[in-house]
């Protein structure tokens, strides 16, 4: 009986691999591994944009880093835009948020930027940004952010769509990503009114674009568990789920937590394999 039995049960894992997929092609590669980092750092990166524009906007460069110089022009620059410049200096600089910046962040506003469809742009001079001060992501100046304002909901929060084109070079010649996304990010808790620490956002949304190996890559926010970014926190993300797909490679779900600041870490998970990435 045991040549059956074991013959039966060879049969069984190899069917159970094939329904499920090879079980070792399940195993995240160096490739998949690097090809996810980069879009979860041009999420992120994207994400922290108006995060620092908010930051930004109440003239007080504590708020953002101590070595910034925060300038506002309300001469009207573009169509009747005010022109807020974050400059970080030529050198790396630590922010607030435990990351190190330089070069500046040139934003465009209309005066009432709370009205509905007011529009926010962003442009870049040499912008760097990175865990540390030697490996910094440069932000090439052909970059841009276009934000449009939305409407108020019933807590007085308020909602806005990102359209985002971002061309970004790793550091240490780790190759280039182009990053674009469209997402609607939409404030969830604190201070309705002005820029405060206890401000939450939910945001949603899909982005697409190239890793710095040279696949494409498409990549969407699960609907029912939202990104979450909380501007008491330095990480990028406190919760939610970004689904990301690289060229001809089966979807990766990355899992960011249940909300707590704690860590810098996620969770990626396909079929049955998972592994935990510390994102620092």
């Amino acid at each position: 009986m045991k040549p059956i039995f074991y013959t039966n049960l060879f049969f069984s894992t190899l069917l159970f691999c094939s329904v499920f997929s090879d079980c070792k092609k399940d195993d995240f590669t160096s490739t998949e591994l690097t090809e996810v980092s980069d879009v979860i750092t041009a999420n992120g990166i994207a994400a922290d944009l108006k995060n620092l524009e908010e930051q930004a906007k109440t003239l007080n460069n504590t708020n953002v880093g101590n070595n910034c110089n925060i300038t506002l022009d309300t001469s009207h620059t573009i169509s009747s835009h005010d022109r807020l410049t974050i400059d970080f200096g030529s050198s790396a600089s630590s922010c607030h948020d435990n990351r190190f910046r330089s070069g500046k962040i040139i934003v465009d506003y209309s005066p009432n930027f709370k009205a509905a469809n007011a529009d926010v742009q962003f442009s870049f001079s040499n912008y760097n940004v990175g865990f540390t001060a030697t490996t910094m992501y440069a932000i090439e100046n052909s970059s841009s952010t276009t934000v449009t304002h939305q409407t108020f909901n019933s807590k007085g929060f308020l909602s806005w769509t990102n359209t985002c084109n971002l061309i970004i070079d790793k550091p240490n010649s780790g190759g280039t990503i182009t990053y674009n996304e469209n997402i609607t990010r939409t404030q969830t808790a604190g201070n309705a009114l002005q820029m405060d620490f206890s401000n939450k956002f939910s945001i949603a949304g899909s982005s697409s674009g190239i890793c710095s190996d040279g696949n494409s890559f498409a990549a969407s926010i699960f609907s029912s568990n939202l990104l979450l970014k909380d501007l008491s926190c330095a990480k990028y993300f406190t919760k939610g789920e970004l689904d990301i797909t690289p060229k001809n490679i089966a979807t990766i779900g990355a899992d960011f937590g249940d909300g707590s600041c704690s860590n810098n870490t996620v969770t990626l998970s396909r079929n049955y394999t998972s592994k935990i990435v510390d994102l620092q």
